[in-house]
């Protein structure tokens, strides 16, 4: 390997553990693409005579550069098994070199283009298709898109287009309809059709971090603190002390009661300053001052979730649906525009893969034979859409009970065959802190706080925490807060 000394985690999973599903973490830098690489070419190694079994591989990679490193990488680890080879292993491995070129190494997009082409009559797209690479053109069609649709809706007449523009600027709702449209695989437009099924979700949501975080508050510290400990009657950090406890215990005894809101509305509003370190004793002072300022920071962070959902929430939910209604005829005017010019974007390459195999039996089955082990490079950039559509195409008809990769990737492989068993299945990578971690035998989901989609006002996601949705309903006041999933 050029001189390169591969560590005992490395060894493991690029070599000794290529027939198992195994889940690999380290820091950036640290040789998870390298392994990558070595798992491919030591999987060819082992094909076992199989026909073709470049084609029985494939390797997803995040950009077109990483796609073309893994190439050479897999090149270079063939040329020096080559030179050391003779007679037919020499030559079947300078054969594997010549046709790297047409190998499954590519970006997600680049496999779904070549998925569709195969099957470009059951997909119902033209073969000749292009990708519309050129993020600019992508844009302006997609404002033009939204400027359209918005225009169309108010020249209709329609009264929820008019309450949309007496809440924002026309400006920001075609932003709004432009992102939705950007971002359109990431959301359903079904949960977004009815403004009561909208607030009951949240509200369900909401119910549910609220009990979660019911469920943690008696084992904190500051709360077992606070109440070993009582200070002079009076005193001014004695009154903080009660008013956090009386927000815990009104907490304890019904979180839903107005009385909870205010509350913990009350503790959230503790003034640090008062209180006599003479009474106290300096050492039991600062304890309960530390304990006070500890649950107070944590009744803040949780006080959305005790305060019941307002006309602001129902407003935002009312925008929500609008929003979606506007941004489907946008849709349908920014593909018409792509289909006259022969073009299919990103997201058009992964929805219509993922129609394909859901409506096409002779696809998935087709796909699923052909694929062996799916190798995936840094996954933890691959969205929650993306990840079960690599699911789909490895696991097929298994797909719903099939583990997932969502919270440990950076480089991830999925088996399916091997000398002992023919079982599929996931190896999964990550970034994370220096050294290697190996998973295996885990189902990994992409838990809603993780899920890789970016925040914006203009992305409704059932799959968010509540409090980021409880954050959307804000929009109708100002410019929404801007944070990338990580």
């Amino acid at each position: 390997m050029s001189g390169f000394q591969l560590t005992s985690a490395q060894r493991a999973a690029g070599v000794e553990r290529i027939a198992e599903n195994i889940a690999l973490r380290s820091g950036a830098g640290c040789g998870k693409t390298f392994v990558l690489a070595l798992r491919f070419t030591e999987l060819l190694l082992h094909s076992g005579g199989k026909e073709s079994p470049l084609r029985r591989i494939a390797a997803v990679t995040f950009t077109e550069k990483a796609a073309l490193e893994m190439q050479q990488r897999v090149r270079r680890f063939l040329s020096e098994r080559a030179a050391a080879a003779k007679g037919p292993d020499r030559r079947k491995l300078l054969e594997w070199i010549d046709e790297l070129p047409d190998a499954r190494i590519s970006t997600i997009h680049g496999f779904c283009a070549a998925l569709l082409r195969r099957h470009a009559i059951e997909a119902g797209v033209d073969p000749g298709f292009a990708v519309l690479a050129d993020t600019l053109l992508a844009d302006r069609l997609r404002r033009e898109a939204a400027d359209d649709a918005l225009l169309a809706a108010i020249e209709a007449g329609r009264q929820d287009a008019a309450v949309l523009l007496g809440r924002m600027s026309y400006d920001r709702a075609v932003r709004m309809v432009d992102g939705l449209l950007a971002t359109r695989t990431a959301w359903r437009a079904e949960d977004y059709a009815d403004a009561e099924a909208i607030l009951s979700r949240w509200r369900a949501n909401q119910a549910e971090a609220r009990r979660a975080a019911v469920a943690e508050l008696p084992a904190e510290e500051s709360v077992r603190t606070l109440r070993e400990m009582a200070g002079p009657a009076g005193d001014a950090m004695e009154a903080n002390r009660r008013t956090a406890l009386a927000a815990i215990d009104a907490i304890a005894e019904d979180p839903e009661a107005p009385a909870t809101a205010e509350a913990v509305r009350a503790a959230c509003g503790i003034s640090m300053r008062g209180g006599s370190k003479k009474k106290w004793g300096e050492e039991n002072f600062a304890r309960v001052k530390e304990a006070i300022s500890a649950l107070r920071d944590r009744l803040k962070a949780a006080v959305a979730l005790f305060a019941p959902l307002g006309d602001l929430d129902a407003a935002a939910a009312e925008t929500l649906v609008t929003l979606t209604s506007i941004t489907a005829a946008a849709r349908e005017l920014y593909d018409a525009d792509k289909r006259t010019r022969g073009l299919l974007d990103f997201d058009d390459l992964l929805a219509g893969a993922a129609r394909l195999l859901e409506a096409s039996p002779s696809a998935r089955k087709a796909l699923r034979e052909s694929i062996d082990q799916l190798l995936i490079d840094e996954a933890q950039d691959t969205d929650p859409f993306q990840i079960d559509l690599l699911v789909r195409m490895v696991f097929g008809e298994d797909a719903a009970a099939a583990p997932r990769p969502g919270g440990y990737s950076s480089s991830a492989t999925a088996s399916r065959a091997s000398t002992a068993s023919a079982g599929r299945g996931w190896s999964t990578s990550r970034r994370s802190a220096p050294g290697w971690a190996r998973l295996s035998g885990k189902t990994w989901t992409c838990p809603s706080a993780r899920t890789r989609e970016a925040w914006s006002s203009s992305t409704p996601c059932s799959r968010r925490c509540w409090r980021a949705t409880r954050r959307f309903t804000r929009t109708v006041r100002g410019p929404p807060p801007r944070r990338r999933w990580s």
